[in-house]
């Protein structure tokens, strides 16, 4: 696993793409943001693949914190999906939390790996 680049893992060119994703939906929300709920997905959604780059260059025991690092903000992202429309804030669709379960398949088998 650890020869080449980080960006060569399938997890973190899939929370790359999810990282775009909801840059794209942030943006179509309103400006008057009271929850501050734009920052947190944007903060929520780079912390994946933030993590995964720097638990590839770390690896270890290290890297096997910052990959688990990288799936509770996963998880974090996803509650914000859920979140969202709840609070009146439209565009959020079911591909979104389709998403983060593509992210998650292929960060628990980067995890699984890092832990055998």
């Amino acid at each position: 696993m650890k020869s080449g680049h980080f960006d060569q893992l399938d997890a973190w060119k899939k929370s790359h793409l999810l990282v775009l994703r909801v840059y794209h939906l942030t943006a179509t929300f309103p400006g008057d943001d009271r929850f501050d709920l734009v920052g947190r997905m944007r903060r929520a959604a780079v912390a994946v693949p933030v993590h995964i780059a720097d638990g590839f260059g770390r690896g270890g025991d290290e890297g096997l914190a910052l990959y688990r690092q990288a799936r509770g903000a996963l998880e974090a992202l996803r509650y914000y999906f859920i979140l969202a429309p709840d609070l009146g804030l439209e565009g959020v669709q079911p591909l979104h939390l389709e998403k983060c379960d593509e992210v998650a398949e292929k960060l628990d088998a980067l995890i699984d790996e890092a832990e055998s």
